[in-house]
């Protein structure tokens, strides 16, 4: 998903929907948003390691 939405944002921009700083913008909330995912993931895996090994 999120390569599909980064492939999006440069169309847009080849195709002067969005201007280079919309696309910039655009690939920083992107990347804030997989950052935040994935720390997310991280916690839950972390959480399930901690309960799997007290057992």
């Amino acid at each position: 998903m999120r390569r599909d939405a980064l492939n999006d944002l440069r169309e847009f921009e080849s195709e002067k929907l969005i201007t280079e700083d919309d696309l910039h913008r655009g690939q920083d909330d992107l990347q804030d948003l997989t950052d935040n995912y994935v720390k997310k993931v991280d916690e839950i895996g972390d959480a399930k390691e901690t309960e799997i090994m007290e057992v």
